[in-house]
Order: C-alpha cells, then sequence, then structure tokens
C-alpha cells in the first residue's frame, strides 16, 4: 500500500498538535514502506510499480462506489460544512461587536453599582429615620419653637434652643438639615437681637435693662465695649424721642420740663449703666479687675460714659440758649434759672455739676431781656414823638412814657439779675440812654419844628438830661444794690 502522506487538523493550539502527531506518523510509514522495499528482490521491486497501479485503482474504484452510494452524505456534510462556516463567521461578527460594547457594560455596570450602593444607603437612612421619627420631628421644630419663644420674649428659652443648634453643628457639620437649621437659628437670633434693642429703646427700670444685657452678653455677638456703645445709643435714642416730643411753643414750660427730664432721666440712665457695666479697677495696671477688664480697659469704658454724658449736657444747654431768649418776663426767667441750678445740683452726685455752664448762658438770656424791654420802651418814644403836638408847658407825655419803660424793665431785672453783672448792665444802661440822646439830636435836626414848638423840644431835652438819666440811673443802683 502506498503510505498517506496527507492528515486533517483542527484549529487552534488541538490543532497544530495533531499535524505534528500525522507527520509524525506518515514518517513513520514512510520509513517502513522504504525498509520493506530494501527486503525485495529485484523481480519484484519492478512489479512493484504495476501493483501500485493495480492498488490505486481499486482504492479509486472503492471511492467512487462510496461516493455514489453516500453521494447524499457527502452533500450534506458539504451543506453542512457551508452552514457552519457561515455560521462560525456570523459568530466571529457578533462575537466582535460584542467585544466592542463590553468597555460601555462595563462602564454602566458600574454605574448601577453605585446606584444601587446609593439606593442601598438611602433605603438604609430611610430606615433609620422611620425608626427615630419622633427625635428628628422634634430637631425640625427647634427653629419654629425659637420663633414662638420669641415672639412671647422666652429669651431664656431661645438662646438655650439656639445653643442646642450650635451643638448639633458641631457634632454633625456636614448634614444639610443641620447646615439649614444653623441658618434659620441665626436669622431668628438676628430678629431676636433685634427686638432686644427695640425694647432699651422704652422706658425701663434697672432690673429689664439688666435682664436684656444680660440676653445680649449670651448671645456673644459683641465685645465689651461694643455692648456697651450699642446699651448706650438705644437709651439715647429713647431719651432724645422724649425731648423731641415735647410742645415747644410755650418756651417757658418746655424748658422747665426739659429740665426735669434731664434731672430724672438722664440720672437714672447713668446710675443703671454704672450699675450693669460695674467694674472695679485693680490696683496695678494691666490686672484684671473685677468685671474680668484690666485698668487700662476700665478707664476707656469710663470715657465712653463719660463722652456720652457731656454730649447730652451740651445738647441740654444748646436748647437752653436757644429757648431763653423766648422768654420775656424776670420772674420766669428766674424761675427757669433756679430749676436750672436745681437739676445741676442733683445730676451733680454723679459728677455732671453743670451750673457752672449755666451762668453765661444766663448772663446772656438777662442782657437780652434787658434790651429787648428797652428797645421797645423806645421804640414807643419814637413813635409818639414822631406824632407828638408839641405843647407850650413843661409836661412832655413821651418822656414819661419812656421812664415807665425803663423802670419795667428794672423791675423785670429785679428777679433774676446777679450782682455780677452790674457793670455789664450799667454799661448797657449808659448805650441804651445814649441812644435815646441821639434819637432826639436828629429828631431836632430832621423835623420841621416852629419857634414854639423848638422852645417846646429843647424842654423835653432839658428835662431828658437833667431828670430822667439821673433817675433812672438812681433807681438802677437801687435796684442793684438792693439784689
Amino acid at each position: 500500500m502506498t503510505p498517506s502522506t496527507s492528515s486533517f487538523g483542527g484549529g487552534g493550539e488541538g490543532g497544530g498538535s495533531r499535524k505534528v502527531k500525522d507527520a509524525a506518523e506518515v514518517l513513520h510509514r514512510n520509513e517502513a514502506y522504504l525498509a520493506e522495499l530494501l527486503s525485495y528482490s529485484l523481480d519484484r521491486l519492478n512489479k512493484e510499480p504495476e501493483l501500485l497501479r493495480d492498488d490505486r485503482e481499486r482504492i479509486q474504484r472503492e471511492l467512487e462506489e462510496t461516493a455514489f452510494k453516500n453521494y447524499k452524505a457527502f452533500v450534506a456534510a458539504a451543506e453542512c460544512i457551508e452552514k457552519v462556516g457561515n455560521g462560525l463567521e456570523q459568530i466571529g461578527n457578533d462575537l466582535s461587536s460584542i467585544q466592542g460594547r463590553v468597555p460601555v457594560i462595563e462602564q454602566q455596570s458600574s454605574e448601577y453599582e453605585a446606584t444601587l450602593a446609593g439606593h442601598l444607603r438611602e433605603q438604609k437612612q430611610t430606615k433609620l429615620l422611620a425608626s427615630n421619627a419622633a427625635q428628628v420631628q422634634e430637631i425640625l421644630d427647634v427653629t419654629q419653637l425659637m420663633e414662638t419663644c420669641i415672639k412671647h420674649g422666652s429669651y431664656d428659652e431661645t438662646l438655650d434652643l439656639e445653643a442646642f443648634v450650635n451643638k448639633l453643628t458641631v457634632l454633625h457639620p456636614n448634614v444639610g438639615i443641620v447646615r439649614s437649621l444653623e441658618r434659620e437659628a441665626k436669622d431668628l437670633s438676628k430678629r431676636m437681637q433685634s427686638q432686644l434693642f427695640s425694647r432699651l429703646k422704652a422706658n425701663l427700670q434697672l432690673p429689664e435693662c439688666l435682664r436684656i444685657v444680660g440676653y445680649l452678653r449670651r448671645m456673644g455677638n459683641f465685645t465689651e465695649h461694643g455692648l456697651r456703645e450699642e446699651y448706650l445709643e438705644c437709651r439715647d435714642f429713647w431719651f432724645q424721642q422724649l425731648v423731641d416730643d415735647l410742645p415747644r411753643h410755650d418756651h417757658y414750660a418746655f424748658i422747665k420740663r426739659l429740665t426735669d427730664f434731664h434731672r430724672v432721666h438722664l440720672f437714672d440712665i447713668i446710675m443703671q449703666y454704672r450699675a450693669i457695666f460695674s467694674s472695679k479697677d485693680s490696683a496695678g495696671g494691666g490686672r484684671k479687675g473685677a468685671g474680668g477688664a484690666t485698668q487700662e480697659e476700665n478707664y476707656r469704658y469710663a470715657d465712653l460714659l463719660h463722652v456720652w454724658s457731656a454730649r447730652r449736657v451740651d445738647s441740654y444747654l444748646k436748647l437752653l440758649a436757644k429757648s431763653l431768649p423766648f422768654i420775656h418776663e424776670g420772674a420766669n426767667l428766674s424761675s427757669v434759672l433756679e430749676h436750672c441750678m436745681y437739676c445741676g445740683l442733683s445730676l451733680g452726685r454723679i459728677g455732671l455739676d453743670f451750673r457752672c455752664l449755666l451762668v453765661p448762658i444766663f448772663q446772656e438770656a438777662v442782657r437780652s431781656l434787658f434790651r429787648g424791654s428797652v428797645k421797645r420802651a423806645m421804640k414807643t418814644f419814637e413813635l409818639m414823638l414822631a406824632s407828638y403836638k408839641w405843647p407850650k408847658g413843661s409836661q412832655h407825655p413821651p418822656l414819661a412814657v419812656l421812664t415807665n419803660g425803663f423802670l419795667a424793665s428794672f423791675n423785670e431785672l429785679r428777679h433774676c439779675v446777679p450782682k455780677a453783672m452790674s457793670g455789664d448792665l450799667t454799661e448797657d444802661l449808659n448805650g441804651q440812654l445814649r441812644e435815646v440822646g441821639l434819637a432826639l439830636k436828629w429828631y431836632g435836626v430832621v423835623s420841621d419844628l416852629q419857634d414854639g414848638e423848638r422852645q417846646s423840644f429843647r424842654s423835653l431835652c432839658d428835662q431828658y438830661s437833667n431828670c430822667v438819666i439821673p433817675y433812672l440811673r438812681r433807681s438802677f443802683e437801687g435796684m442793684m444794690m438792693n439784689e
């Protein structure tokens, strides 16, 4: 038999090893056949080609017979092979398509796993929330409860709730609901602070002021110096409202009530401030005092009160100086002076004795009162002189009116003039008398008087110089001596 020189092998690693095995088997057969040929005689070797042809023809006939008998199987096998080949090709294409989509599938799978993990966490949190629903509801109602407490003035409870929210913020800084509660609590705290300042702008007694300042201290939004400034600003606002609401049509009553307000309310505000912000200076500089402040800080705090007090006194004195010129009665002016002096004496107990500052203001008011009264008398005298019918006698009513006007001004001075002003008032009197003389001189120049009228005019001037002026001076000196 002719040795086989071909073999069928599969693909992949298994096909490769099978091919090697088949090649080794063929090589072995060839070697066996060669060995067999070498053992033949010459005649046998000459017949070998013919024998091989006969074997080939026989095998060919057998193959043809087998193929004829089993052609359907061959056709079916061929079709199957073709279908398998097409199927393998389609499978290869599908596998390539699947391989291209694998990264996307992997990414989507990762996203799904992350989403699933998030849902699982949310589910876990939801279960935990459901099991602690009552406690969570209480936490969510904290800000509403704070608002109710502020509305009803329950500030202690409000501060406790704010402290609770602050503690939650420290323990759970990354929780969204806690941060939201913190923002709402801060807004409500600002509202409470505004409400406390509004209450400080009302008429309050010391215990209420102490409570309000205590609440503001607990809130911790101000330094000690800033808190004192805010307190004085609020009390100043309330005090200024009292002053602004005073009726001013009657200046005498206005000054009396203004002085009473300063004597009572200014005293109360300063005493309340000292009681609320009391601190004792330490013996050594830089050491802490009773209020936890150093000596330098205590001096600075004291300056704050002194500056505010000085500003209030200055405002009072300006209002006083502005209103005193509208008081035209000496008795009222004297009453106002006595009232203001008593106020200064009362405030002197807290270091605000401003009586020395009243002296120049009232001196100016007295001089203004005197000058105004004299000018009115001179105006009446000039009007009477302009329409005066000069008689032949020695009696002159304008002089009498002028004298009575000066005496009326002396009577007004008698109630309120201090002896220290005698020199200034004497100078004013002499100046007014000189003005009367100048007015008479001018009248004699510009008026067209007849001989008889001019003689009567000279008589009036003589009486003014020789009688009225000495009389008025004696009356003025007597009034001053009696005072």
